[in-house]
């Protein structure tokens, strides 16, 4: 017998370790649906608006999620439990927009 023989049974067990680790990481994602918003924060212009304040309310439970815009304007919510949710966005010399958006599992709104 080789030495590749000898490891043969413990590539096996290591192989099932890793199908098995795989198929719980696949389980617990489904067992969490979720989805995303994302958007673009601009001026009438089309200018981006950084650090502009986007707050997220998830209307079935009134819970809040405060972000900020990036330097391109940009605001990402991940993670977020499907159904309505109200935006408001903020900026100073603005007028704050606000709107509602539905979340998906596995969509962007």
């Amino acid at each position: 017998m080789g030495h590749e023989s000898r490891f043969f049974p413990f590539r096996c067990a290591l192989l099932v370790v890793a199908l098995v680790v795989g198929l719980m990481v696949q389980h617990i994602h489904a067992q969490h649906p979720t989805g995303s918003i994302e958007g673009l924060v601009t001026d009438p212009t089309g200018a981006v608006i950084p650090n502009a304040t986007v707050k997220l309310t998830e209307v079935a439970t009134g819970r809040v999620i405060s972000l900020t815009t990036n330097e391109a304007g940009v605001y990402i919510a991940r993670n977020l439990l499907p159904g309505a949710y109200k935006v408001e966005i903020q900026a100073p010399g603005f007028q704050t927009g606000v709107l509602e958006l539905t979340v998906l599992v596995g969509q962007v709104a």
